[in-house]
């Protein structure tokens, strides 16, 4: 919910450090909306935030949240989930 609460989930991932044991990842442009688009297409630092993770001790779980609600048929849907 960094997006919508506008603060730096870098920030945030180096602050709770070895503490870090889950993230929820969704991106978002700062919608009052969580908007759970997919990774890359809003304005959080995504991949970023999974490459830093990558290169610490971080041993926890990574959910990807990904809203479909607006793919106009299944393959639309398949393609975002894909992506």
């Amino acid at each position: 919910h960094t997006a919508t609460a506008r603060t730096d989930s870098l920030a945030m991932v180096d602050r709770m450090g070895d503490r870090l044991a889950h993230v929820h990842l969704a991106d978002g442009k700062g919608s009052a909306k969580d908007e759970h688009l997919v990774p890359g297409r809003g304005d959080q630092p995504c991949a970023e935030l999974l490459e830093r993770l990558a290169r610490t001790s971080f041993d926890g779980h990574v959910v990807i949240e990904v809203n479909t609600r607006r793919a106009m048929s299944s393959a639309e849907r398949e393609a975002d989930l894909a992506e």
